[in-house]
Parts: structure tokens; C-alpha cells; sequence
């Protein structure tokens, strides 16, 4: 007899903290030949998200605020009634949701069709959208034993959640152009860029290169920063540096750097401690 193949579907999006622990537990359901499905606002310009792999589908939403209510209510609802449509024609038996607005006309389709749903949260402070859903969960995953726990509430794994990472280190240095005997110091303010974080540490730098003259400079801007700028920079103060706007894998940058500069995002944290790399963390 031929056994049904479980279906779950996936609602993530916005941050790397959100998507990629999405696409992580869901490269380990595959595995486990499970059928996978993402729906989430966003997807589709997501460049983290790998959509070769993945079957999905973009879902209108919107954050709410004071002077967007009316219109953002309305985006609510079409991405409502979409996430109706999609759950009713792929019949999921589980749906997992990571939080943010991107995610919640899929979550409260979900619940509206009495759907098993799980959530998952990296933060110890749920976040809103997380919050307003969890007493409805099947299960509540959290990272860290809060205060007022639900009972529905569970600790997982922490993140990230992979398998012995390997990396070729000596190719990966050559194919950056930089030296594996070098100290390499990562900079970057998570997966939507700092410009705080850019702009401070082009005033430090100075200081540094004095004190520790041989080092050499990871740096991933955000989309938004101009990279031929500060490539210039660090050129003109003579520092070997490789410098992004973006990197879906950031995890390589981790394995060759001996210090990191960052944003303290929990998702960030949990990737250093995982990868053991000294740290220099902004709370923002």
C-alpha cells in the first residue's frame, strides 16, 4: 500500500533570522522526503531565498500603522483569501510559521482551516505576530526557557540547524583574494546591512591598522551601500579586504574570519557560538 507523503508548509520570509532557519529545517525535512511548500509576502525578492529548490508562493501582507491602516487591512485580506486557496488546494498536515508580518495572512489562514500549526521563535521576547498566534499553536519552539511559559511551549535545537559545515579554506581565500595567514576581521549588521555599523568602523580602522598592522577586512554592506566606496577605502589604507553587498552564505565568512563585527541579532548570535568565533556585538 503506498504510503501518503506528509505535506508541510512554510511561512518565512523578511530577515535572514526569519528565512534561514525556514530553509534549514526545511533542506532537513526534504531529507526526510517530506513534500515542502513555502507561502510568505516577499519570497520572491528574497535573494536568500533559494527558489530552484523550493516550490512557493508570494503572499501580499503588510506591517500596520497608524497612517496605513485602511490599506494595509485590505493587503491583509487578498493575502488572506490567497493563503485560503493554497492551503485548501495542497492540504498540508503541519504549517510552520517564524514570525513577521510577512507571514501572518498564511498563519491565520491556517488557523481559520484548523491547522495544525507550529511556530518558531529565536528571540526571548516573541515577536508580534509569533505573539498573537501562540496560544492557538500546536507547539511554541523557542531558542531559551522564558518567564510565563505557555503550555504549549517547547526548546529546540539551537540554531543553526546544520551538520558538520565543511569548507575548503585555502581555495575559499583564493577565490576572495585574501591570505589564510592573515587576521581576518568579518563586518556586517546582519542580512539587511548597518549603516551604523559601516560607517563607525570606517572611523576606527585608522586605529587599528596602528595598533595590529597586518589584518585583513571581510566586509558585507547591505544592499543599500555603495561597495566600490569602500573597497576604495580600504585600498587607499592599503588593507586586502573583500567587500559584498550581499552573500547568501554567510556561514564560509564565519569559518575563516578570527574576529566578527555585527549587529547582536539572535540568529547571529547562535551562528558564533556555533562556529566558536570571538565577537563584537551592536544591540540594535
Amino acid at each position: 500500500m503506498h504510503k501518503k507523503k506528509i505535506k508541510a508548509l512554510i511561512s518565512a520570509s523578511g530577515t535572514a533570522g526569519h528565512l534561514m532557519p525556514a530553509i534549514q529545517l526545511a533542506e532537513k525535512l526534504k531529507n526526510e522526503d517530506i513534500d515542502i511548500y513555502f507561502a510568505a509576502y516577499g519570497l520572491e525578492n528574497r535573494e536568500i531565498f533559494p527558489k530552484d529548490k523550493f516550490k512557493y508562493l508570494d503572499i501580499i501582507s503588510s506591517p500596520i500603522g497608524k497612517k496605513t491602516i485602511i490599506k494595509a487591512f485590505f493587503k491583509i485580506f487578498i493575502g488572506f483569501l490567497k493563503s485560503l486557496k493554497l492551503i485548501i488546494k495542497y492540504k498540508p498536515d503541519v504549517v510552520v510559521g517564524f514570525g513577521s508580518y510577512h507571514t501572518f495572512p498564511v498563519i491565520l489562514a491556517s488557523l481559520f482551516l484548523r491547522k495544525k500549526i507550529v511556530l518558531f521563535d529565536s528571540n526571548i521576547i516573541l515577536g508580534k505576530v509569533n505573539n498573537f498566534f501562540a496560544k492557538k499553536a500546536k507547539f511554541l519552539c523557542t531558542q531559551f526557557e522564558r518567564e510565563n511559559k505557555l503550555k504549549n511551549e517547547i526548546l529546540v535545537k539551537p540554531l543553526p540547524w546544520i551538520d558538520n559545515y565543511q569548507l575548503q579554506e585555502n581555495s575559499f581565500f583564493k577565490n576572495i583574494d585574501l591570505k589564510n595567514n592573515i587576521f581576518t576581521i568579518l563586518i556586517f549588521g546582519g542580512s539587511q546591512g548597518s549603516e551604523i555599523i559601516n560607517r563607525h568602523f570606517q572611523m576606527i580602522i585608522n586605529d587599528l591598522v596602528k595598533k595590529e598592522k597586518k589584518i585583513q577586512v571581510i566586509h558585507i554592506l547591505g544592499n543599500d551601500q555603495n561597495k566600490k566606496k569602500f573597497k576604495a577605502f580600504y585600498d587607499k589604507l592599503n588593507i586586502s579586504s573583500y567587500v559584498s553587498n550581499f552573500e547568501k552564505d554567510f556561514f564560509r565568512f564565519y569559518k575563516i574570519s578570527d574576529l566578527v563585527i555585527s549587529r547582536s541579532g539572535a540568529a547571529s548570535i547562535s551562528e558564533l557560538i556555533y562556529f566558536e568565533k570571538p565577537s563584537i556585538l551592536v544591540p540594535f
